[in-house]
């Protein structure tokens, strides 16, 4: 009953990021989604306490005349178990690359810091890209409610594009 109750809580906290895990043998897929972005990787458990994967990250930006920043990120992964208590600490470094891929400004359109765009975007105009390296630093824990079933918690500092940072809460299932 606790640990059910510990659920339904972390369930129900407003995390900026939530994810799940789903994990056959050795591979796994994550899903995740939030103010970091969308990201969803494939992955391999080298050992018990290693996991290493990649996967896309896309993140919808709809102000500033930007349209999208995507990107493709490699991570690793490493937990710690200790003997005398089931709780899980883990670390995650991730190294990547990315574009935002932003319209051309318009006639008239107000950019960053009050500036107006004089020159009008002509017709057929191809869309700004703007290529950038990332990556991504995390630490948390895992709590095992059964068996198969682990709830995560944790916080990431990502840089994309820009600097972003908050906190996840997820769920991993053995299959």
């Amino acid at each position: 009953m606790k640990k059910l109750l510990t659920l339904v809580i972390c369930c129900s906290l407003s995390a900026p990021s939530f994810g799940v895990d789903w994990i056959r043998d050795r591979v796994y897929t994550s899903s995740s989604y939030g103010n970091l972005g969308i990201n969803y990787e494939f992955g391999y458990h080298y050992t018990d306490s290693i996991k290493i994967s990649a996967g896309p990250v896309v993140k919808s930006v709809f102000f500033g005349g930007s349209l999208a920043e995507l990107g493709f990120m490699a991570k690793l992964h490493y937990h710690h178990q200790f003997e005398s208590t089931d709780i899980t600490p883990y670390v995650t470094f991730g190294v990547g690359g990315g574009a935002k891929v932003s319209q051309p400004a318009q006639q008239g359109q107000q950019l960053g810091g009050g500036a107006k765009v004089s020159q009008p975007a002509q017709q057929g105009q191809q869309l700004d890209v703007k290529k950038f390296f990332s990556y991504q630093i995390g630490a948390g824990i895992n709590l095992p409610l059964s068996e198969r079933t682990n709830v995560f918690a944790g916080y990431k500092l990502h840089k994309f594009s820009e600097f972003s940072h908050g906190f996840e809460l997820g769920m991993s299932f053995n299959l």
